[in-house]
């Protein structure tokens, strides 16, 4: 073989190396993933084995400490805008929502769409498709 297709041999598998550690480092997609067809309808889902146990545990470390876990992001305001989610509290106010995300941030590594979206620390809503649909947490 030429020296030239050597070359563009070995820059062709260090690419597919790559590739493929890059494939490992994305969050796993939701196997069971609902998607919304009316973006304005409010689609809440009480389905506790759909929310996995690390969105549990983060939400329990949220409403205990009133802060995200060290290297998470989160606690930005959550606007509603598709009104996915209830757009009045039961006095009638408007309710303020705050993101959280469920995995810790990587450097360089994409934060994917699983996140958490709670109403002050009371209430959340896991969401494994990036505000596409919404399950409740309970109790």
């Amino acid at each position: 073989m030429s020296k030239i297709k050597i070359g563009v041999s070995i820059v062709l598998l260090c690419a597919l190396a790559l590739f493929g550690l890059w494939q490992k480092t994305q969050p796993a997609k939701p196997t069971n993933e609902v998607q919304s067809k009316k973006p304005v309808e409010i689609e809440i889902k009480e389905i506790e084995n759909q929310i996995p146990q690390h969105a549990i545990t983060t939400w329990q470390y949220i409403r205990k400490y009133h802060k995200a876990p060290s290297h998470f992001v989160g606690g930005r305001e959550f606007k509603n805008r598709e009104r996915k989610l209830p757009i009045r509290n039961e006095d009638g106010t408007k309710p303020i929502y705050r993101e959280w995300d469920i995995y810790p941030k990587r450097e360089g590594v994409n934060r994917g769409a699983e996140r958490l979206v709670s109403l002050q620390f009371e209430k959340a809503w896991y969401t494994p498709d990036h505000y596409n649909t919404f399950i409740e947490l309970t109790d």
